[in-house]
């Protein structure tokens, strides 16, 4: 049998006894399908890292499981008791270890009930599992609980009741549970519980005195909620006073735990003190203990991030430090980023006009994309028009002119848009005989305006050798009956400014076809249409007298679309000739 592969999750190869399957109804099964879901989407975050491809598994496999319950059943409605989860008295979810128990974490918190309404976004499932692991990952477990951590969430369709009470805490589960348990007394009475009855004493007023002011600052001030997250750097900056290597090494679960608080409270300002610190000991630290915050850079906490600068505002210092280090501790923050502007650069699904770009994201973007040049050009090449102008504004950020080297990428892009702005910057930044085999190759394009903006810029830099290239592509064109009289125009105008001599006596043969047989030399052989349109807009470009009788003579067979073209053509000539010759 083939191992199991260590990058995906343990149920990959066998689920655990904790997940097996409760339910003796349709809808027991399926919200007992969820709930092993959801527990072991909340349990990953203590065994991976946030970016680990098992934690996407567990999270894409929660939320189709929980879409297939409130779609198919209605209200996700269940009665936690201690080591139970029931739904309408059917127990869907059940587990007796304390420690992995999701129905534990929550009775023991004095949640009884929790509701989960079908009209529960994505967003409100995301942060109810956020809230289970922190529970599970030990972060602020004296300081907050279950009740406050929900109440604090403000959910629209996930409710709960919740009682107050106490649960008995072991304090050594392991050794307890390797000893055998001593039965416990039935019950425990006082000593005096069978004597005389005690007399009562006289009802008196209970009497109170105000706190003084300054008493309660000062004890506020020990342990405030505005004072802890500095004091929580402050502690791993002393833990690594004077640490060893090895010593180092036992602090990466502290500094996890500090940066998942700092994270769930957003103290960007705290968290960039915090990437500071890891980055102690003249660097030393930063080897152990940096990639503990590569997390910070994964999309979804790096949106989190981004979220707290208000739109159309600069981008603070303290993110742009911190986005600096995470990248000095090898975060990749480029796609990222890169991700997040394309994002919002889409339009919505009404039709409206995208929003303006945050220039924050621009901006940090551009820092991350540093020495990262060839990572710039090859998103080029997928990208989309408008996320393609932002690469190119970053791209000349970092290397003024590395935009013609843009160019083949975008030549490669399927999106017509895209290859028109390669032409555009090929055409722009023309440097002869380097840049003519690009242009040439773009000739080949499936896209009929990319063609046509090609034949534009090699007529405007009179690159002569492409004129056996366009004549070639006018006749396959036209063979296939592909090509249409916007590109006929613009073939014809380049062929007639590159060579007009040559493209004299080409547009002629085309115009008098050859003649074979007796017949057809009784009957002239008319010329093909788009090539007709192609010589009367190229003959524009053509000087002499011979010219004007030519387009004289097509206007006088064509039919009326084509015989409009020739007159055009001829006032253009008129003109052009005027101009050339005034």
């Amino acid at each position: 049998m083939a191992p199991a592969d260590p990058a995906l999750p343990p149920a990959a190869a066998g689920e655990p006894p904790e997940e097996a399957a409760f339910g003796g109804t349709p809808a027991g099964r399926a919200a007992n399908a969820a709930l092993r879901c959801f527990s072991k989407a909340a349990r990953a975050f203590t065994l991976y890292e946030a970016q680990n491809e098992a934690v996407r598994h567990f999270l894409e496999e929660y939320q189709a499981t929980m879409r297939d319950f409130l779609a198919a059943h209605g209200a996700l409605d269940l009665e936690v008791r201690s080591f139970e989860l029931a739904l309408r008295g059917e127990v869907v979810h059940t587990e007796n270890d304390r420690e992995k128990s999701l129905a534990y974490r929550l009775f023991r918190d004095g949640i009884r009930r929790l509701t989960i309404e079908p009209g529960a976004s994505w967003e409100e499932q995301l942060k109810l599992l956020e809230i289970l692991s922190v529970r599970f990952i030990g972060v602020r477990q004296q300081e907050e609980d279950m009740v406050t951590l929900l109440t604090r969430a403000a959910f629209r369709s996930i409710t709960f009741s919740a009682t107050s009470g106490l649960v008995s805490s072991e304090k050594d589960e392991e050794g307890e549970a390797a000893a055998p348990r001593a039965r416990p007394a039935a019950r425990d009475f006082p000593a005096d519980f069978d004597g005389p009855t005690p007399p009562v004493l006289p009802p008196r007023l209970f009497g109170c005195f105000p706190i003084p002011p300054a008493a309660l600052q000062g004890f506020e001030a020990e342990e405030s909620a505005e004072a802890l997250p500095g004091n929580a750097v402050r502690m791993v900056r002393e833990l690594m006073d004077d640490a060893t290597p090895e010593e180092l090494q036992t602090m990466v679960p502290a500094v996890e735990e500090v940066r998942d608080f700092l994270l769930a409270e957003l103290e960007v300002k705290h968290l960039r003190d915090l990437a500071r610190v890891v980055a102690g000991q003249h660097g030393r630290a930063a080897a152990i203990l940096g990639p503990s915050l590569r997390p910070l850079a994964a999309p979804y906490t790096l949106h989190k991030l981004l979220a707290t600068v208000p739109h159309g505002e600069p981008a603070p210092d303290a993110l742009v430090e911190l986005l600096d280090l995470l990248a000095s501790y090898g975060a990749d923050l480029l796609d990222p980023l890169v991700d997040r502007i394309g994002k919002a650069l889409e339009k919505p699904a009404s039709g409206a006009a995208p929003a303006a770009l945050d220039p924050a994201l621009e901006t940090l973007a551009v820092r991350a994309a540093r020495g990262k040049k060839d990572r710039v050009l090859a998103r080029l090449a997928l990208s989309e028009p408008a996320l393609t102008e932002v690469l190119l504004r970053i791209l000349q950020s970092l290397e003024p002119g590395a935009l013609l080297e843009a160019a083949k990428p975008l030549l490669s892009n399927e999106d017509a848009a895209a290859q028109l702005i390669g032409v555009r910057l090929l055409d722009e930044g023309f440097a002869g005989e380097a840049t003519v085999p690009q242009l040439l190759l773009a000739l080949q394009s499936q896209q009929a305006p990319v063609r046509s903006a090609v034949a534009a810029a090699l007529a405007r830099h009179a690159v002569k050798k492409a004129f056996p290239a366009l004549v070639e592509l006018v006749e396959l064109q036209e063979a296939a009956g592909l090509l249409d009289e916007s590109e006929a125009e613009a073939l014809g105008a380049a062929l007639g400014t590159l060579a007009p001599r040559e493209a004299f006596d080409l547009f002629n043969g085309w115009l008098h076809p050859a003649q074979s047989g007796l017949l057809s030399r009784l009957v002239a052989k008319k010329p093909k249409r788009m090539l007709a349109w192609t010589a009367a807009s190229g003959l524009v470009q053509v000087p002499g007298e011979q010219t004007l009788a030519l387009l004289r003579e097509l206007a006088a067979q064509a039919d009326d679309e084509l015989k409009r073209r020739c007159l055009k053509s001829i006032a253009l000539w008129r003109r052009l000739g005027a101009q050339t010759h005034g």
